[in-house]
């Protein structure tokens, strides 16, 4: 053990001395620079103290590196310059390592306010298209309230065609209902056309009457009445029209009253003779002559009556009534 500490001890004198060989020389240069300008000092002041001084020099140099050999042969030492070698390593080591870490994060500082310059940048441009974005959206809002507004205006123009087409599909298909009800019911609103010309045959000609006398009864509207008689009269002759007329007795004395109304004496007289009443177409007769002021058609007509009368015996008081009316005219014009 002795013997290897002491090799180990005499390597590490012989590499301190090697090791600072060098540095012997650089100390022995740097102690020798001053001396040697001390000497050319010297030299140039007192010739004889350069002896004294040369001896002084090697005595220095000579106990400078003896203090340097016993610097480095002493382990303590060496483990001290050793720690504290390693010391710096470490040391350089963590500067690096901190020099590293600050040029890190100094790139991610300077990345970082890249990025958020880009960032801000984005959000500028994005704001500026929200906006645009909001603009154009709160336009298309105000153009669909528009359409909604404009369709609900025109739902409620549909909604009223579709009520007056559905009311003209009606009244059309009411005008073309040439039934025997719709053309009553045509002539008692006042519809025109009542369609009543389609009426053709006999039949429908007689129900049609039927129907005008059936309301004349219930609600006495003479307008219905009046109308299909007088479509009666125009498109049947007069013996089918004063049949059709005898059928319904109300209708028949409606046409009478409407006769004697007008003063239309001579249909009348045919209404009369047609049905077979002679005692009111001799009434109807004298009527007609009690109108006329011509003196002679006047005597024409009263003779007339007087012929008519005494055709029927149960009728020849009106005869002899006329006579003695006309005698006593005779009487007073003579």
């Amino acid at each position: 053990m002795n013997t290897l500490e002491n090799s180990t001890n005499n390597k590490t004198i012989d590499d301190a001395i090697t090791n600072n060989g060098s540095n012997s020389s650089r100390d022995k240069s740097l102690i020798d620079q001053p001396q040697n300008n001390n000497d050319i000092s010297n030299n140039n002041s007192n010739n004889n103290g350069s002896n004294i001084n040369t001896t002084n020099n090697n005595n220095a140099r000579s106990s400078f590196l003896n203090l340097l050999i016993f610097d480095k042969l002493s382990p303590k030492k060496q483990q001290q310059q050793s720690d504290d070698k390693n010391n710096n390593n470490n040391n350089d080591i963590v500067a690096r390592c901190n020099n590293n870490n600050n040029k890190n994060e100094l790139d991610e500082i300077i990345i970082q306010k890249d990025i958020i310059r880009d960032l801000g940048e984005i959000a500028d441009r994005s704001e500026s298209k929200l906006g645009l974005l909001t603009t154009e959206n709160q336009r298309l809002n105000d153009n669909y309230q528009k359409v909604l507004k404009e369709n609900e205006s025109l739902i409620e123009i549909t909604n009223t065609l579709d009520k007056r087409v559905d009311e003209l599909c009606k009244e059309l298909s009411y005008h073309k209902d040439n039934s025997i009800e719709s053309i009553i019911d045509k002539i008692k609103n006042n519809v025109t056309p009542t369609g009543i010309d389609s009426i053709r045959s006999i039949q429908d000609k007689e129900q049609l009457l039927n129907y005008a006398t059936q309301l004349y009864q219930e609600e006495f509207n003479e307008d219905v009445l009046f109308k299909v008689i007088m479509f009666l009269k125009t498109t049947l002759n007069w013996k089918l029209f004063i049949n059709q007329l005898r059928g319904h007795y109300d209708s028949l004395e409606y046409y009478v009253g409407y006769l004697k109304q007008t003063n239309n004496i001579e249909d009348l007289i045919k209404l009369y003779r047609e049905i077979r009443n002679p005692l009111e177409e001799g009434i109807a007769m004298i009527s007609q002559a009690h109108s006329e002021n011509d003196p002679d058609r006047l005597k024409y007509l009263l003779y007339s009556c007087s012929s008519f009368f005494d055709q029927y015996h149960h009728l020849t008081w009106y005869k002899d009534t006329i006579d003695q009316f006309i005698n006593t005219r005779n009487e007073l014009s003579s």
